[in-house]
């Protein structure tokens, strides 16, 4: 993963998708290429043959942080067959997201870059299933519930051709999001399209079942966390 600094934290906290943004650590790694800025985005890419990843980053005021995640999109990750081709699959992140995530993704596309995409398979969800998340099977989607009932993945289920309302299956995107404890509102949400590569949903999975502590310099509060002082 390309997180990257050169500070020292106070704090590791866990777990990684209830640790709260950390505005020091750097998302993209040195292949990623920045391209300039537009209507208060950075944008960045990374190509690959014929294929590209663009990166775009939302640049906030001290006073234009947004309250609501679910509102304003701070990371957009956009793959494109071609130069000149429309998108084929997009993930995005809402302010508050724990920067590993958007760094899972930024580090995950050279593998859709270099090979064919390929179909969601099932075993996109198995960190979750390791993690001993609660699965709720519904018709389209599998909503899986972290053992602390704070963390939410809707993983959208595998196509079948001739299948019934297909065609609104591929709109669905994939969900992942952390919310307050005992609340509706959530902390931060994060967006995969369908067609998203196989290996980017596994990897966001993974980060949601990541039980492991993460560096940060102050302890979110939103808790409970686990929040180990180490300086």
């Amino acid at each position: 993963m390309n997180i990257q600094t050169s500070d020292r934290y106070r704090y590791m906290v866990a777990p990684l998708y209830l640790a709260g943004p950390e505005s020091s650590m750097t998302v993209l790694g040195p292949d990623w290429h920045h391209q300039g800025y537009a209507d208060r985005t950075s944008v960045f890419v990374y190509r690959c043959d014929s294929r590209l990843v663009v990166a775009r980053q939302r640049i906030y005021a001290c006073d234009d942080v947004p309250e609501s995640p679910d509102l304003v999109w701070h990371w957009e990750f956009t793959g494109h067959p071609a130069l000149e081709a429309s998108p084929v699959w997009k993930v995005k992140f809402s302010h508050r997201t724990p920067p590993e995530f958007p760094a899972a993704v930024a580090d995950s596309v050279n593998r859709w870059t270099a090979t064919p995409r390929q179909h969601v398979p099932p075993q996109a969800t198995e960190p979750l299933a390791e993690g001993e998340w609660m699965a709720d099977h519904g018709t389209n989607d599998v909503t899986w519930y972290s053992p602390e009932d704070r963390g939410l993945v809707i993983a959208r289920k595998p196509e079948v051709p001739g299948e019934e309302g297909l065609r609104a299956q591929r709109r669905a995107p994939w969900v992942f999001a952390a919310r307050l404890p005992g609340a509706e509102r959530l902390l931060w949400a994060g967006v995969a399209s369908a067609a998203a590569p196989s290996h980017i949903l596994y990897a966001l999975c993974a980060g949601m079942a990541d039980q492991r502590p993460v560096p940060r310099h102050e302890i979110p509060q939103h808790g409970p966390v686990l929040a180990l002082r180490v300086s």
